[in-house]
């Protein structure tokens, strides 16, 4: 017995103009079992002819997980695939995590962005931390001077005094210093011993003394500041090696010439 399927769920146009209508005899009762599991229903297959006709909705909700619908006006049965519901599962699951990726993709983003911010603001730091740390050491180099490092400073200083300030490079000075933190007096020692113009201290314009003597003071308190002797009070004179009698004073305010008193 040949079997044809068919589909017998469709209603069918009486006035069908492309199929004929004709009286047939059908019995029923056949059953269609698939590995020892019965598949039919109410809606049971018919035997037309010594034909088994089978319903094509049952067989395809069995087999193929198929999806059938009527086309009514062409007059035809749509076979198409059903989407398996793993599938469905799978797209969505795809969708969810492409949306994840581009939000962590988004959050990467922002994190190498502030990585960069953070890299540059930890240079900035570190230049300015290496910064501080120079000067630091600086303040510790001037809080460590000592008094014979300002002489040392002054007399190289004050090395072409004589031509600077008084127009002859062979008078040499040389400085001492002594005191504390609250006072502090220098000595400038003038040598005439190389001198061509000047045999003596007092043969110097004593304005020019004063100039010089002004730019000594200068001079020791640029060296002592942020130092502990920043708030000493500054006095001073300069000498005549020669003869110690010939000397100008500085009490801080003016000046005392002895060969003037």
């Amino acid at each position: 017995m040949s079997t044809i399927f068919i589909v017998m769920t469709f209603a069918v146009p009486a006035a069908s103009a492309s199929l004929a209508m004709q009286t047939i005899k059908a019995y029923k009762g056949v059953n269609i079992f698939y590995n020892g599991k019965q598949l039919t229903d109410s809606n049971q297959p018919y035997v037309i002819n010594n034909t088994t006709y089978i319903p094509l909705r049952m067989l395809m909700n069995y087999f193929g997980d198929k999806e059938t619908t009527w086309d009514r006006i062409n007059q035809k049965v749509v076979i198409t695939d059903k989407a398996s519901s793993t599938e469905t599962a799978l797209r969505q699951q795809l969708t969810q995590y492409q949306a994840q990726i581009a939000e962590l993709q988004s959050k990467v983003r922002d994190l190498e962005s502030k990585n960069t911010s953070l890299t540059n603001e930890n240079t900035t730091l570190k230049n300015r931390i290496s910064d501080l740390e120079d000067e630091i050491e600086e303040l510790k180099d001037k809080n460590d001077v000592s008094l014979d490092d300002i002489e040392d400073r002054l007399d190289d200083y004050f090395e072409d005094a004589g031509d600077d300030y008084f127009g002859d490079d062979g008078i040499r000075i040389t400085f001492t210093l002594s005191g504390d933190e609250d006072d502090l007096v220098y000595k400038a020692t003038f040598s005439f011993s190389g001198a061509d113009e000047y045999e003596k201290l007092t043969e110097l314009s004593q304005s020019r003394l004063k100039s010089f003597l002004k730019a000594v003071k200068s001079k020791i308190e640029s060296e002592i500041e942020d130092t502990d002797y920043e708030d000493a009070d500054i006095t001073g004179k300069a000498v005549d090696k020669s003869n110690s009698s010939y000397y100008v004073k500085y009490d801080g305010s003016t000046y005392t010439f002895s060969w003037s008193e």
